[in-house]
């Protein structure tokens, strides 16, 4: 296997976390569907709601990787526009779910980069986002939409084959230094005196739990890889608790809806829905899988989960 598909691997794997939050700091919002079902082995949700939601903000920041940028939709279609203004022809039912519709209109920033790391983010999206806003402060609630922490462990695949557990604790406690700054950024008063309410999702793996999808991925087998994941997304339930932030669990969302959906013998497979929410390149969201990362965004804003 080449080095530049064994640096694509880790991208696509990071999975849920099943640690139990502080129930004084979030909501723990458990799974629509049964997860006692002999039927399915879909894991509850590890969605956490945030503490407090906005009531009327007038901005709406985007930060992350390519995800957040739209790769994998056409244009209009990935989930940050369908946010800001739903398409009506596409998704006739999800009008009145835009931020448009919930909240007037806003001021929208959409920073994030493709490829971009939890560094990146610090290093440059939010300078960016400081140049764009103008000086500080910056009135009126905010809401914050990111996804990021998958290109932190891909560029990090190298040292974890060589050194393992001790290369594991060292990037993953650089991503949490990283992520501490982009909260502290935006729960600083005198950045933002009316508030800023930020919601962050974890990271999906296409393959449902197996390992492998056909070809996906040159045909390399990321299950030994999931234990270092399991990790990252337990930090990133440590950080959605400590600061009262809302963390969407997009992997549980995903699975079943992965390369291997079609397949009747999984545990995981949804009978009702057997669709793929991924792109061709297994590593991005399709169009359907972007609106049902809009799904998850809105739900948490509104105080579900869908």
């Amino acid at each position: 296997m080449t080095r530049s598909l064994f640096l694509s691997v880790l991208t696509l794997a990071l999975t849920a976390a099943c640690r139990t939050p502080d129930p004084a700091s979030t909501t723990l919002v458990g799974s629509e569907l049964d997860p006692t079902a002999e039927t399915s082995a879909i894991p509850a949700s590890s969605t956490l709601l945030p503490v407090t939601s906005p009531v009327a903000p007038t901005r709406a920041v985007f930060l992350g990787d390519s995800i957040t940028v739209g790769i994998g939709a056409d244009v209009g279609l990935s989930y940050s526009e369908l946010m800001e203004i739903n398409d009506a022809a596409v998704w006739p039912e999800f009008s009145a779910e835009d931020l448009e519709s919930l909240f007037g209109p806003m001021e929208i920033e959409n920073v994030a980069v493709a490829g971009a790391t939890s560094a990146n983010v610090v290093l440059q999206q939010l300078d960016t986002l400081e140049d764009r806003l103008g000086p500080p402060p910056w009135s009126g609630e905010t809401v914050v939409f990111m996804t990021i922490g998958g290109n932190d462990m891909q560029f990090a695949i190298p040292r974890l084959s060589a050194e393992g557990d001790a290369a594991a604790d060292e990037i993953l406690d650089g991503m949490e230094d990283n992520l501490e700054v982009v909260f502290a950024f935006f729960e600083d008063p005198a950045h933002f005196p009316d508030g800023a309410h930020i919601y962050f999702t974890n990271v999906y793996e296409p393959t449902d739990g197996v390992g492998l999808a056909g070809t996906c991925l040159g045909g390399f087998d990321i299950g030994p890889l999931l234990g270092y994941l399991e990790d990252a997304n337990e930090l990133y339930l440590d950080l959605a608790n400590d600061h009262g932030a809302g963390m969407l669990d997009l992997r549980t969302a995903f699975l079943g809806h992965g390369m291997n959906a079609t397949d009747p013998e999984l545990d995981v497979y949804r009978a009702d829905d057997p669709t793929e929410w991924f792109a061709a390149d297994c590593i991005h969201p399709n169009e359907r899988g972007h609106h049902e990362v809009r799904r998850l965004f809105h739900g948490a804003l509104v105080g579900e989960v869908r």
